[in-house]
C-alpha cells in the first residue's frame, strides 16, 4: 500500500514539475518577446545585464527539474 501512494505521489510530483517547467518557458519566451519587441531595451539588456533577460528561464527551469527528478525517484524506488 505504501509503494502505490509513494508512486502517486511521485506522479503528481513529476506532473507538478513538467507544469512548471512549461509554464515557465512559456513566460520566458514571452519575457524575450517584450524585450526584443523594443529592440533598444533588448540589445541595452542583452549587452548590459543578460542574467536579467534570461532570468524568467532559470527562475523556473530549477524548481521544475528538481520536482521531476524528485518525481521519478519517488515513482520508482525500491524498498530496502
Amino acid at each position: 500500500m505504501e509503494r502505490i501512494s509513494r508512486f502517486f505521489y511521485g506522479l503528481g510530483s513529476l506532473l507538478v514539475g513538467v507544469v512548471i517547467l512549461i509554464v515557465g518557458w512559456s513566460l520566458g519566451f514571452a519575457w524575450l518577446g517584450i524585450c526584443f519587441g523594443t529592440v533598444i531595451i533588448g540589445i541595452l539588456m542583452l549587452i548590459f545585464c543578460p542574467t536579467i533577460l534570461f532570468l524568467p528561464f532559470s527562475l523556473f527551469t530549477t524548481p521544475g527539474l528538481s520536482l521531476i527528478a524528485l518525481g521519478l525517484a519517488g515513482m520508482f524506488a525500491k524498498d530496502i
